[in-house]
């Protein structure tokens, strides 16, 4: 996936994710940045979220994202710190809070 209007040079990776299940639909950019000692994680919702739903059914070199449709504010940050084998981080206790006012405490684990 490739976000527009974003400067080249800056050594973030992005990740679009689509998440379905009965209960609920949620789409998200995942970014990742390396720091000294851990990868910064911040996750964005989209300004319009009917732009990007089912991106993963394009062809990989359609797969773009404007800079412009990710929502700047109310992002989730956490740091994964390398461990054997992982990188591993949390968000707690404060977490992220939701569009309901709800809050999502988070535990990765990246292999």
């Amino acid at each position: 996936m490739q976000l527009n209007n974003t400067n080249p040079l800056a050594d973030i990776q992005n990740v679009y994710l689509e998440q379905e299940s009965p209960g609920f639909e949620r789409l998200r950019l995942y970014s990742f940045s390396e720091d000294n000692s851990a990868v910064n994680l911040s996750i964005s919702s989209f300004l319009n979220e009917n732009t990007v739903r089912g991106l993963c059914n394009h062809s990989q070199s359609t797969r773009t994202v404007s800079i412009n449709n990710v929502v700047e504010k109310n992002t989730c940050n956490l740091q994964l710190f390398w461990e054997p084998n992982s990188y591993i981080g949390n968000n707690a206790p404060n977490g992220c809070i939701t569009s309901d006012g709800f809050k999502v405490v988070s535990n990765v684990t990246i292999e």
